[in-house]
């Protein structure tokens, strides 16, 4: 005869599963980047995305709650009433264990609020484990720039087409269906990450700069595209303050806006784009 399906047995396990992976997830999750991070360097743990995580977490999170409402009011839930009639009759024992551990709860949660330590400290580290995981040499150029599609991405990076931007793509054997499709589409469809395929869109300028070249000309950097960023770009790919970097300018007798090209200020006062670059670039 086999033996009865025990519920009491499985609710016990599903909530002993349960909270394993809200204890995993959780450790996951305070240890995970920023979401621009995330989703920009197609970051992963243990195999999973930050979103899967997230999903994760809280999926079982629900069925932590479920499967303890169902463990107290259905399969216990004689013992329970019972326990609630005579509390109920009786009154409440006040014992020190209660006033302990409600002190306790009402002192974690004010603790938390108001970040005192260690609490404050708990958080902070986690904050500094997320900082950790961003690479200050593939910042996007926009927040999110993973949602940008390629027309959006060539008004972003102003140095870039959206010709040179689909001539790079196809010379380093990138697939897309669209000029829709977003940079995220792009990177799944070619097993890389947005961080990757921008990287490569970077490449082409800095070898042309190594390359030298003899060309001179008002704005012309040497054939290096350098003339068509604007001082706004700079400062992001250099990782320095625009007005830093406007201000540099002024010292060396350049009056400039964030959003004019190095070839346009260039031309004004006729001077190569090259040496303003070189102005500005070696003050990083």
């Amino acid at each position: 005869m086999k033996n009865k399906f025990s519920w009491k047995a499985f609710v016990s396990i599903g909530l002993f599963y349960s909270f394993f992976i809200i204890f995993l997830t959780g450790l996951a999750l305070y240890i995970a980047p920023p979401g621009r991070v995330a989703h920009w360097e197609e970051w992963t743990f243990l195999g999973f995305t930050k979103e899967n995580w997230e999903s994760i977490h809280v999926i079982f999170s629900f069925s932590f709650v479920i499967l303890s409402v169902f463990h107290l009011f259905f399969l216990n839930w004689r013992i329970f009433w019972f326990y609630i009639k005579k509390k109920a009759v009786s009154g409440v024992n006040k014992k020190r264990e209660f006033y302990v551990s409600t002190l306790l709860v009402i002192i974690f949660f004010a603790a938390t609020y108001f970040s005192l330590p260690p609490f404050g400290s708990i958080m902070t580290l986690s904050t500094n484990i997320k900082e950790s995981w961003e690479d200050t040499n593939s910042q996007p150029p926009v927040p999110h720039a993973e949602l940008l599609n390629l027309e959006e991405l060539a008004e972003v990076v102003n140095s870039l087409s959206l010709d040179q931007i689909i001539k790079i793509f196809e010379e380093n054997s990138i697939k897309f269906d669209s000029i829709q499709q977003t940079m995220q589409e792009i990177a799944e469809l070619n097993n890389t990450s947005p961080a990757g395929l921008y990287s490569i869109l970077k490449l082409p300028k800095v070898e042309a700069k190594g390359q030298g070249g003899g060309g001179s000309g008002t704005g012309g950097g040497g054939g290096t595209g350098i003339g068509r960023k604007t001082i706004e770009t700079i400062a992001f790919e250099t990782n320095q303050d625009t007005d830093s970097l406007l201000m540099i300018l002024k010292e060396n007798g350049f009056e400039a806006s964030e959003n004019q090209t190095l070839r346009d200020i260039a031309e004004e006062y006729d001077v190569p784009a090259m040496d303003i670059y070189d102005l500005i670039k070696i003050q990083k």
